[in-house]
């Protein structure tokens, strides 16, 4: 029974028996207040009378829901919020920097690449595991990236399974397979003494803003 108004009665109830037999309660456990659980609240101290439905749903003021009337801090908060993180989701994760053409996962993969660059190749798997470091989102994410970044075969040279981009075959294990800079990545990408640092997302190492590369990398890799 929903709450309502309680209104009087003709005449006032005299025994228990008579409220309970207006108001049937079902044996249930009690709460912590002592009141029976899902049982009709009593009728306030001093008055007596039985509940009218739609007295009840007459006081209820209902209104359409409109999604652009916002009148409370919380639903200022949630909107702000909100748009927040999906602006920097989309900025730091899926758009690439105009300086260099380059996302930030990719860069990382590039940067991790040219610390471990030796000439020879490497494990993909080590790779991902280094570039972890300035990376959060796992190493699954970053093989995959530096997978698809590799088939475009400008900045990183395969060895090994890396799939098919006309057929869709997947590529091999990263435990599996290798790669390693290209020449052209080498000369036009990095300029280590002029490129701008940051800390990485838990401050324990230094990670590239943007290269400040010679080459149209945005043009090349696409978005």
């Amino acid at each position: 029974m929903a709450t309502g108004a309680w209104v009087a009665r003709s005449e006032p109830f005299s025994r228990r028996e008579d409220y309970d037999h207006e108001y049937p309660i079902a044996k249930m456990s009690k709460n912590k207040d002592g009141q029976k659980n899902g049982a009709p609240a009593p009728p306030p101290e001093g008055a007596s009378g039985e509940l009218v439905a739609e007295q009840a749903a007459a006081e209820i003021a209902h209104r359409i829901f409109d999604p652009k009337l916002i009148e409370l801090p919380f639903h200022r908060r949630v909107d702000g919020g909100f748009l927040e993180y999906a602006s920097y989701v989309i900025r730091d994760r899926a758009i690439p920097n105009l300086s260099d053409g380059l996302k930030p996962v990719q860069r990382r993969i590039l940067w991790s690449l040219h610390e471990k660059d030796d000439g020879r190749f490497i494990k993909v798997a080590t790779i991902s595991g280094h570039c972890a470091q300035y990376h959060p989102h796992g190493e699954a994410a970053i093989q995959d990236a530096m997978v698809v970044l590799t088939n475009k075969r400008y900045l990183i040279e395969p060895q090994g399974n890396f799939g098919n981009i006309h057929t869709g075959d997947p590529a091999a294990a990263a435990r599996y397979i290798e790669c390693r800079l290209t020449e052209l990545a080498r000369k036009e990408m990095f300029r280590d003494e002029i490129t701008v640092f940051v800390p990485s997302y838990d401050g324990r190492n230094q990670e590239p803003v943007a290269f400040p590369s010679k080459i149209p990398a945005l043009l090349m890799l696409g978005a």
